[in-house]
């Protein structure tokens, strides 16, 4: 008898399980492969889609002297085979694999008291109800809210406690009475943490004034957000706002995304230059020197994280943006162009989608603003999370959306036969023409026009 090894097949909606002696007969999987044949071009082109279901035969052995199971086991063993639920086959190599029972085939050696059942399992690549994944642009804003309303906070308490000690961790517990100063409300304590807190508030004062001239968004993100009325909280909503108002005030370039995410983290990160060049006035190594001088890199690391979380919101609204034009421009391209009589329907114009490398430089921009806050806290999670969530749906639109790009077509020639010499099928015309709106007639194009790559 061959070498065999110890395995299982387990059950879990029947709570069944039975331990086996079985052999490997073979393992593998196959590609799924499609060739695409062009008319006057030899070969073809290969498509991958990807990988066909993997498959595991196994040769399971009942009433083998020295065995796990007894002869007898192997009837009530391929009457639990027939079940329709799902199994895990322990492979003795691979570990525990889910899937479904192919085929069984028996065979019975009476005189020894022993069968040998062949067994084909197939693996199943993914669960039958599949989590909803989550739209970016609401990973972004759920990062932006844990971000704002609990680890900036967390970390300007932090800052408070490495610079004043236990007075630090107090100041940040005080409740803070609205409209009132916050240099003002802190009379009873000592002449450090006074300098800190004085510096603190003058920091935020320095930075309301940069948004003078800059409107208050009506809809912003920050409406929902909710920030505690303690001194890190005043501290976190002042930086995100001043955030969200530096993206307003470069809305124009919102159709732009890697342009308008380099703009913002330039202009916050001269921003966070700027308020790390006030110094402290007091002599230098002295302890309130010392306390401002935290107090300033406080806020400097808090507008860093702020920044981060605005940016990749901007990009992943961008992105979102760009999801549905690709949409939309499915549903255009199932349009048709022409009538059944041959008259030009006008479809709906093209909406410009992102370009492969706009989407890779847009996410370089929020990666890099990711990487600053990152370096000024390393212990904010939203920064990362956000960051994440951008650069999954980023690999996911570069995987699943075609290219295109523009073509300057000699002449005049019929769409078709464009087609095929940029490596496409002839029938590719309409999808073609969903996409260049410009062209009236099909049979006489020419200048330059929109073309997807083969």
């Amino acid at each position: 008898m061959p070498e065999t090894y110890e395995a299982y097949i387990a059950i879990p909606s029947l709570s069944r399980s039975f331990d086996l002696d079985i052999e490997t007969i073979s393992d593998g999987f196959s590609k799924s492969l499609v060739k695409h044949k062009y008319p006057r071009r030899n070969g073809v082109n290969i498509e991958d889609l990807g990988l066909k279901e993997r498959t595991s035969t196994i040769r399971v052995y009942f009433g083998v002297q020295g065995g796990l199971a007894p002869y007898e086991a192997h009837f009530e063993f391929i009457e639990a085979l027939k079940a329709t639920d799902r199994f895990i086959l322990g492979h003795p190599v691979y570990g525990a694999i889910n899937g479904k029972i192919e085929t069984v085939n028996a065979r019975h050696d009476d005189r020894e008291d022993c069968v040998e059942v062949d067994v084909t399992f197939i693996e199943e690549a993914a669960d039958d109800e599949p989590e909803a994944s989550r739209s970016v642009d609401d990973a972004a804003e759920g990062a932006l809210f844990s971000g704002l309303e609990t680890e900036l906070p967390a970390l300007c308490s932090l800052d408070a406690a490495a610079a004043l000690g236990a007075e630090g961790s107090s100041i940040c517990e005080k409740a803070l009475a609205a409209g009132t100063g916050v240099a003002a409300q802190f009379t009873g304590v000592s002449v450090i943490a006074r300098a800190w807190v004085s510096r603190t508030d003058s920091g935020l004062s320095w930075l309301d004034t940069k948004l003078i001239a800059i409107s208050q968004p009506a809809t912003g993100a920050l409406a929902a957000a909710s920030f505690v009325e303690t001194l890190p909280g005043r501290v976190a909503g002042s930086v995100a706002r001043c955030a969200e108002r530096y993206a307003e005030s470069l809305s124009g370039l919102r159709a732009f995304p890697a342009r308008f995410s380099h703009e913002l983290r330039a202009a916050l990160d001269n921003l966070a230059g700027s308020l790390g060049e006030l110094k402290s006035t007091a002599p230098p190594g002295t302890p309130r020197a010392v306390a401002e001088d935290a107090a300033r890199d406080m806020l400097v690391r808090q507008l860093r994280v702020a920044a981060s979380l605005r940016v990749s919101l901007e990009m992943a609204y961008a992105f979102r943006a760009d999801q549905d034009a690709r949409a939309g421009a499915k549903q255009t391209e199932a349009a048709r162009s022409f009538d059944r009589l041959g008259n030009f329907l006008s479809p709906a114009p093209f909406v410009p989608l992102l370009t492969g490398d706009d989407i890779e430089a847009a996410l370089r921009e929020a990666q890099a603003a990711a990487q600053a806050a990152t370096d000024a806290g390393r212990g904010i999670q939203s920064v990362k999370d956000a960051a994440a969530a951008l650069a999954d749906h980023a690999r996911g639109t570069l995987i699943e959306a075609e290219k295109i790009y523009e073509l300057d077509v000699d002449g005049v020639q019929p769409l078709h036969l464009i087609c095929v010499r940029a490596g496409l099928p002839y029938n590719a015309a309409e999808r073609v023409l969903a996409i260049n709106p410009q062209i009236r007639n099909p049979s006489f194009v020419r200048g330059t026009i929109r073309m997807y790559k083969a």
